[in-house]
């Protein structure tokens, strides 16, 4: 089972520098950790809709109407760290919903509930495919190369290994999410 200090410890693997038992352990290395691994996390989440961060919900409409026009106002949950396209299913196929972000509230013409779904904050380490787990000690690394190693070279180093691990990384969630219905277009239906 993966962790929280088992990715600090690959980031910090990566930069070449000591190792960590715990994040609350007083090394300067654990509390750059702790400090930066929740904004490592939402960097790489909101990077990609990855499937094991995305959730559903249904949305009851808020009680409190809007100011003023005519939507109708839906309270996003606490972990939402990013809006996937909201149509009236919830699904992809559906039909899109015209719809806007105001603070922590969605503002639509749809009826209550509102088919939702988004990218999660709370994904746990153990939750997370390997090669996610890689992305995310390579953001971290990149936000520690400066404070721990001062070398620009590290930092560099870092971030190729954080945009090569990503494009892995995305290609293989995209493979293991199944098939989706295709569409054939007009160019394809000519052919036949």
């Amino acid at each position: 089972m993966s962790s929280k200090v088992e990715i600090c410890r690959d980031a910090l693997q990566i930069l070449g520098d000591k190792s960590i038992v715990s994040l609350d352990e007083n090394s300067k290395e654990a509390r750059q950790c702790k400090i930066a691994y929740p904004r490592a996390v939402e960097t790489v989440l909101r990077a990609y809709p990855w499937s094991c961060a995305i959730r559903r919900v249904k949305l009851a409409a808020s009680a409190e109407a809007s100011a003023f026009g005519e939507w109708k106002r839906y309270r996003r949950p606490v972990d939402d760290i990013q809006v996937l396209p909201i149509t009236t299913t919830g699904e992809y196929d559906g039909l899109p919903v015209v719809y806007q972000l105001e603070g922590r509230y969605i503002l639509c013409h749809q009826s209550a509930p509102l088919y939702y779904r988004y990218i999660s904050s709370e994904v746990e380490p153990s939750d997370m495919p390997p090669d996610l787990r890689r992305v995310v000690a390579a953001q971290l690394a990149v936000r520690l190369a400066e404070v721990l190693t001062g070398s620009q070279t590290k930092l560099n180093m870092a971030l190729g290994l954080y945009r090569n691990d990503l494009a892995l990384a995305k290609s293989n969630d995209m493979m293991e999410d199944g098939v989706s219905d295709l569409v054939p277009s007009s160019w394809v239906e000519a052919r036949n």
